[in-house]
């Protein structure tokens, strides 16, 4: 996918949400090490979000008790972060076409 919309002129970015439980002692950090490792020997830019929610507790980022689907909290965080992203890529893209 990336070879492909390099091919067009486009980025391609990957974004990794945490699974909502344990954060304190998240059970799949392994699996985001591994991902980042294998994004980065490939030069995909990867965002892993489950730094920006390790400290939190992770039923106040549940939708509701009973679903554990990321709530309004969640949302705005990654569109913050994603915007974030986004506004320092196109200013060094800018920086570069001077």
């Amino acid at each position: 996918m990336q070879v492909s919309l390099q091919a067009q002129g486009r980025r391609f970015l990957v974004m990794l949400f945490p699974v909502f439980i344990q954060l304190d002692d998240y059970p799949f950090k392994q699996i985001h090490e591994m991902l980042a490792d294998r994004f980065k020997r490939h030069s995909i830019t990867f965002i892993d979000l489950l730094s920006q929610f390790k400290d939190k507790q992770d039923d106040e980022l549940w939708i509701f008790p009973y679903d554990q689907h990321p709530n309004e909290i969640v949302h705005r965080q990654v569109a913050d972060t994603l915007a974030g992203h986004l506004k320092t890529e196109a200013d060094s893209m800018r920086r570069l076409a001077r």
